[in-house]
């Protein structure tokens, strides 16, 4: 992944030039050039990921903001209708952690249910097209977010916590991943919300275009942070108040949820990361 990523930062060199640029300028200059990065060069995760860190500290949740609208819900994919004990005792923290929240665990069947009678069609036949597990859930989360608001929690995250009470007075919550990436492990919206709309429109463009990178830049975190950058690059000082958006660091996470524990099944040739060594999705 690493070496993706420096490949990636290398891959429109002009582009990272001027983000090289604007590195040792205060705030306020490298904001302005960086959204204009971010607007010219919607593709290139580099500036992305620079634009959230200069701005992150104008995302942090309010105690003084309106309640957030976000359903008391977690959604989990796992693909296999049997999951392994190791999944299922995670799994099971979501629940003890959030006793007045619904929580539903979809596998292959209840997702390809729900996409043929909630989804667009786009996104049913991305959902279809995607070359992993990894890529399909990616897809799912998206969707099922959209359509229901709530939180989305991967398989391999522990919860010790009510993660809701982290992001008070917000309508979409969102981490930075130890690469200043935004994480796709934990996601929570309110119904139909427009961040996540265009995410879903993005990644399912990505997949059904044939777009061949891994799946972290393709529908993963990558594309979670372009579309982020994009999104806040365009907003007014206002706007960014008005925007219900709530970042956190991932070390401002830990007291509630351990994530990307270590699980038998990322042994096995078919995990993502694993995959992508051997130079697939």
């Amino acid at each position: 992944l690493i070496g993706q990523l420096v490949e990636e930062a290398d891959i429109d060199r002009a582009a990272r030039a001027e983000v090289i640029a604007v590195a040792s300028l205060d705030d306020t200059q490298a904001i302005e050039g960086l959204s204009k990065i971010v607007i010219a060069s919607p593709g290139y995760t580099p500036a992305a990921i620079a634009l959230i860190a200069r701005k992150l500290a104008r995302f942090e949740p309010r105690n003084d903001a309106p309640e957030t609208g976000i359903p008391a819900r977690i959604f989990q994919f796992w693909n296999d209708s049997s999951p392994p004990q190791d999944v299922i005792r995670l799994s099971e923290t979501w629940k003890a952690a959030h006793p007045s929240c619904s929580h539903e665990l979809f596998d292959q069947r209840k997702a390809e249910q729900f996409l043929r009678l909630k989804a667009e069609r786009s996104v049913w036949h991305a959902y279809r097209r995607a070359n992993s597990w990894a890529q399909k859930s990616d897809i799912l989360r998206l969707a099922l977010l959209f359509e229901y608001g709530g939180f989305y929690a991967d398989c391999d995250d522990a919860c010790f916590g009510n993660v809701f009470e982290l992001y008070p007075g917000c309508s979409l919550m969102l981490h930075v991943d130890d690469k200043g990436a935004i994480g796709n492990n934990l996601i929570g919206a309110s119904v139909r919300h427009p961040f996540i709309e265009l995410c879903l429109l993005d990644a399912c463009e990505a997949v059904n275009r044939g777009d061949h990178d891994i799946v972290w830049l393709s529908t993963g975190p990558g594309l979670l942070t372009r579309t982020f950058a994009a999104w806040i690059a365009r907003m007014t000082p206002q706007a960014e108040i008005n925007c219900g958006a709530g970042v956190l660091r991932a070390q401002d996470l830990t007291a509630r949820v351990a994530m990307h524990c270590s699980l038998d099944y990322k042994t096995s040739k078919d995990h993502w990361s694993n995959a992508a060594s051997r130079g697939g999705l």
